[in-house]
């Protein structure tokens, strides 16, 4: 590399240090004039691009499951009164599931067959379903269809997170 091209390289870092906050001026207000414009291209980006996004998003989630699950547990037990606190809320949650009668021995979600043989770590055990989820209910308390609890296997419903069937996509 000849000795005007690192000249170059260092002018150029140079200059962009010492107007670092101008710039970052100059594009704060340049956001703030355009923001409508920036949303709605934002917006027609995200629409076409949804499919690759949500495939984006469950490779990671796949991919970082693991440091996920450790980071959580962490994060509980630094913060014991946010997990109580949340506890209370989902427990103290004013609305009444009903229970599918005859009780059935398949996932609602999967469709596959529940061995009640499988027990707590194995991800292929039975758990209790809420449809729609707790937590969705209490993001939306105007809901007013019909609340079940149901079979679930606990890989499934893991998956399913808090999002009620009508907002899973296939």
């Amino acid at each position: 590399m000849s000795i005007s091209v690192v000249a170059k390289r260092l002018y150029d870092a140079a200059y962009y240090l010492a107007h670092r906050e101008a710039r970052c001026e100059y594009q704060r207000a340049h956001l703030i004039d355009h923001r409508e414009e920036k949303r709605a291209r934002d917006a027609a980006y995200h629409a076409a691009h949804r499919d690759e996004g949500r495939e984006r998003s469950r490779a990671y989630y796949v991919d970082h499951q693991e440091e996920k699950r450790l980071y959580d547990a962490a994060y509980r037990a630094d913060h014991p009164e946010k997990e109580r606190e949340r506890k209370r809320r989902r427990r103290e949650a004013p609305f009444t599931w009903a229970r599918l009668d005859p009780w059935p021995s398949f996932c609602h979600l999967c469709g596959l067959f529940i061995d009640p043989a499988r027990v707590f770590p194995d991800r292929g055990m039975g758990t209790l379903g809420h449809e729609p989820p707790v937590a969705w209910m209490l993001r939306h308390p105007e809901y007013g269809g019909t609340l079940v609890l149901r079979p679930e296997h606990w890989a499934c419903n893991a998956a399913k997170s808090d999002r009620p069937d009508w907002e899973l996509v296939a």
